[in-house]
């Protein structure tokens, strides 16, 4: 099997029905004055090999700080053996109600359920779920969690949750069903920043964000990644993007932090 690669994530998110618009998953991004792409930020994560994948993705996410008012989007996304992918994380200024959300999406998915989820398209369809408003915290710790389920004819249902690690309050987002020919999480992984409001005219116009992606676990906790990489996108700004290492994590910076 080829080894999954992140999709283009410059490309917003477009709900299929109108009585969905509200799950729509990202911000429209181009305006005519437009002068620059941004160039995103990838912690590629390698699990011990697998023929079946794994039941249960773990990911630690603290978003250190951002610009007022930007649009920024923090996630862990995943693919299945056999199967398509998708990604569960965390945005600012979502659309349409420029909230903070948690936002779970699986392409190729062929069902939902929770109190806000449906079907969107975002170069190929599937389904997705949010909170909105979740209104997480600068600074904590929340734990990204997909996990197996349980099964009906149609497939295999994964569940999503958003822990505050600070609180211990765990926010169910929703499960997604995947058809049966599907197995588990394929190992290997990779955890992204992406800005998606308008480009900016000048590199140096690019607001601000800054996370911490922790080094995942899978299986409850008992399995650790095998090794990682880390990555800076396609874009204009390659300067304005950076990926360092601290003990037990990656951290992703875009822009330039206030007074910098």
């Amino acid at each position: 099997m080829v080894t999954p690669r992140p999709r283009p994530r410059h490309v917003p998110a477009l709900v299929v029905a109108a009585v969905l618009a509200t799950l729509a998953a990202l911000v429209p991004a181009t305006a005519s004055h437009a002068a620059v792409a941004p160039n995103g930020t990838y912690s590629n994560w390698t699990w011990p090999a697998t023929s079946t994948g794994y039941y249960n993705f773990d990911e630690r996410l603290t978003i250190i700080g951002h610009s007022p008012g930007t649009h920024y989007f923090w996630a862990h996304q995943m693919h299945f053996v056999g199967g398509d992918g998708g990604y569960l994380g965390l945005q600012v200024g979502s659309y349409p109600n420029n909230t903070k959300i948690a936002l779970f999406s699986l392409w190729s998915a062929n069902g939902a359920e929770g109190a806000n989820c449906g079907p969107f398209l975002e170069g190929s369809p599937g389904y997705t779920c949010r909170i909105d408003p979740f209104n997480w915290v600068t600074g904590r710790t929340y734990r990204l969690r997909v996990w197996a389920y349980g099964e009906d004819a149609l497939g295999e249902w994964w569940g999503a949750w958003v822990q505050d690690t600070t609180t211990g309050v765990d926010s169910y987002v929703g499960k997604i069903r995947v058809p049966t020919s599907w197995s588990w999480l394929y190992p290997w992984s990779v955890s992204w920043t992406e800005y998606f409001g308008t480009q900016p005219e000048t590199c140096n116009k690019l607001p601000w964000a800054k996370a911490q992606f922790d080094f995942p676990t899978a299986n409850a906790g008992t399995v650790q990644i095998a090794s990682h990489t880390h990555t800076i996108g396609s874009g204009d700004c390659p300067k304005y993007s950076r990926i360092y290492e601290v003990p037990g994590a990656d951290v992703q910076e875009m822009g330039r932090a206030p007074g910098r």
